[in-house]
């Protein structure tokens, strides 16, 4: 399978790094986070991460994710996410 969507969850300091360099790198990149963040180059979508059906919902059109959601998000991401 080829990576060519990828989901980043968390648009803070390193989510924001993380999804810059995707999209640069050639990825097509959606941001997901819990405020708008119109500055970056890439769509970013307003999503409560508390919320899993939203979270699968966003999952489901990308290739794969990366989380920079604070730590007590990761496991049920991970969950989700097989």
């Amino acid at each position: 399978m080829t990576i060519k969507s990828i989901l980043v969850l968390g648009l803070g300091k390193v989510g924001s790094l993380v999804g810059v360099l995707l999209k640069k790198t050639g990825y097509q990149v959606t941001g997901a986070a819990r405020s708008e963040r119109a500055e970056l180059p890439f769509v970013t979508k307003i999503i409560d991460a508390s919320d899993i059906d939203q979270v699968v919902e966003l999952m489901k059109a990308h290739d794969a994710i990366v989380s920079c959601l604070p730590y007590h998000f990761n496991l049920d991401i991970a969950k989700i996410a097989c």
